[in-house]
């Protein structure tokens, strides 16, 4: 297993990039390059995450031009303030990134509009049916929120536990709810 690393500079950019096609993370970025062919700049999955092998599910909103849409990977160890605090939160709810799969409600970098948002949650059966053994999805903010209730009905065995997204937290008050939401989706998946 390859030590975490910051995605600080290019070379380590380089480096997780070239690993996309491992094996747990292929089938999730074979789903990538085709939502590429109509979006370009779809980043890919994370080989640092879980894939394939994911029980819990961080569904965010977009990739941020510092972050994803920056480097290529949706992950915690982009130096965006969304990475940085998903990360941080992560480490307080005791649970290991690398046992998690992140993912963007609205997958290309864009503004979530509504249009956007339900053409995001149109991809996610794509995505969902190549992850057997999630059991767990974390909608983080109301893009998520309303991008999932597009097509939860479809997926009754998935739980599901909505919180606000890691940096439109409201204070300490909305960092504590996170991480109790993030504690109690780790137990439901069986991370805990």
């Amino acid at each position: 297993m390859h030590q975490r690393q910051p995605l600080v500079d290019r070379r380590a950019i380089r480096e997780r990039v070239a690993r996309r096609n491992e094996p747990h993370v292929a089938p999730l970025n074979d789903v990538v390059r085709r939502l590429r062919r109509d979006r370009p700049g779809v980043p890919y999955f994370d080989p640092d995450g879980a894939g394939v092998n994911a029980r819990l599910l961080l569904l965010l909103e977009a990739p941020g031009l510092e972050g994803a849409a920056l480097t290529g990977i949706v992950s915690v160890d982009n130096q965006d303030r969304t990475a940085k605090n998903t990360s941080r939160l992560l480490a307080r709810a005791r649970l290991d990134p690398r046992k998690v799969l992140n993912w963007n409600i609205v997958p290309w970098s864009s503004e979530p509009t509504s249009a956007e948002i339900r053409a995001g949650a149109a991809c996610l059966p794509d995505l969902l049916k190549r992850l057997k053994r999630l059991r767990v999805v974390v909608c983080m903010g109301v893009p998520a929120q309303r991008g999932w209730a597009e097509v939860q009905a479809d997926f009754p065995n998935l739980k599901t536990v909505r919180t606000w997204h890691p940096v439109q937290r409201r204070g300490h008050e909305g960092e504590v709810e996170i991480v109790r939401g993030l504690r109690v989706a780790g137990r439901l998946a069986g991370l805990k």
